[in-house]
């Protein structure tokens, strides 16, 4: 009997620190959820698995999201929405907007609002064109513009890619493709042109460091996360 129980004192234990595992390096979604402070500035960052922080080295410290609290400070409160394969679009294979982070970002009633989604949209069975994706970034948009209290809205086109072993040119990792990127980005340069939002060109940002990108070109490392934080806080001051 006695061993019985040290085996499962054993086994929980194991089970503990192979969770705390996938979590720092972002391959679990679980998170720690705040509540909204109505005392400070609440800025919500939705996104996909760059934003949650995948691979991220001791992601619950050093997600992008994280290292932006840090830089605004405690006036602002900011909250990670960030969910790893996430599409924009609702014909995608994993859209964002089924899930309930997206229900918790309207409910978190952001003043601020920065969206980084996109690049998971570019794989081959989720693209249709890019009419299409303009069409349902429009739709994601209105969610969030007839809240009772609008944010500020800031959008981000997807990040530069990078080759890692066993992707070829213009043909990247999880079969994400530079011509679709390219094609996502300049819609979201149209739009946030178009409805006078902060666009912040995390391409442009993000181009000439692959040694931000470097565990498989696609998501950043903690030193690209603190780039990507380092530059939404500029827009955010700016």
């Amino acid at each position: 009997m006695k061993i019985l129980k040290r085996v499962l004192l054993i086994l929980v234990a194991l089970a503990i620190l192979a969770g705390a595992v996938l979590y720092e390096i972002g391959l679990t979604d679980f998170r720690f959820k705040k509540t909204p402070d109505p005392d400070k500035i609440r800025v919500a960052c939705v996104g996909d698995s760059i934003t949650y922080g995948c691979l991220v080295t001791m992601r619950g410290r050093n997600n992008y999201p994280a290292k932006l609290q840090k830089l605004l400070g405690d006036e602002y409160q900011v909250e990670n929405f960030g969910l790893s394969s996430r599409t924009l679009q609702n014909t995608g294979d994993e859209p964002y907007q089924k899930e309930e982070e997206f229900r918790r970002s309207l409910n978190f009633n952001p003043n601020i609002l920065i969206i980084k989604l996109g690049t998971n949209d570019t794989k081959p069975q989720n693209w249709i064109s890019a009419e299409a994706y303009e069409e349902e970034y429009r739709s994601f948009l209105t969610a969030y513009e007839t809240l009772p209290n609008p944010p500020r809205i800031y959008l981000c086109t997807p990040a530069a890619a990078y080759q890692a072993k066993g992707t070829s040119d213009g043909l990247y990792k999880y079969g994400i493709r530079e011509n679709e990127l390219e094609q996502a980005r300049a819609v979201v340069r149209k739009l946030a042109a178009e409805k006078g939002y902060g666009l912040i060109d995390m391409a442009e940002e993000t181009k000439d460091h692959e040694d931000w990108f470097v565990f498989d070109g696609i998501h950043p490392n903690a030193k690209g996360a603190q780039a990507m934080a380092e530059i939404v806080a500029a827009a955010i001051q700016g």
